[in-house]
């Protein structure tokens, strides 16, 4: 398996609640408190994606450095997650 299969296979489903331990502040910055994420998957490293609903339908999203991303395949946000890490050096 490569290193990616295997820290995707870190991904767990976790609450708004634990997201928010883990990450005080997340449901104000995001509005999360108005409109909350479907599901919200974790992954080792401190990193976290979100399923979202705009109404219309239903997509992925994450935040990196500034920069948001949405996309409908899930697999596309896990790996420009993945490649960040290693840009930025964290031990995955």
């Amino acid at each position: 398996m490569s290193r990616f299969r295997d820290w995707q296979e870190t991904r767990k489903e976790i609450s708004l609640q634990r997201l928010e331990e883990l990450h005080p502040g997340t449901s104000d910055t995001f509005g999360y408190d108005e409109a909350p994420p479907e599901k919200i998957f974790e992954y080792e490293g401190d990193c976290w994606i979100t399923q979202q609903n705009d109404g219309d339908g239903s997509y992925f999203w994450t935040f990196i450095e500034r920069e948001d991303y949405a996309s409908e395949d899930i697999e596309m946000l896990e790996m420009r997650l993945f490649l960040w890490m290693n840009e930025e050096g964290h031990a995955i």
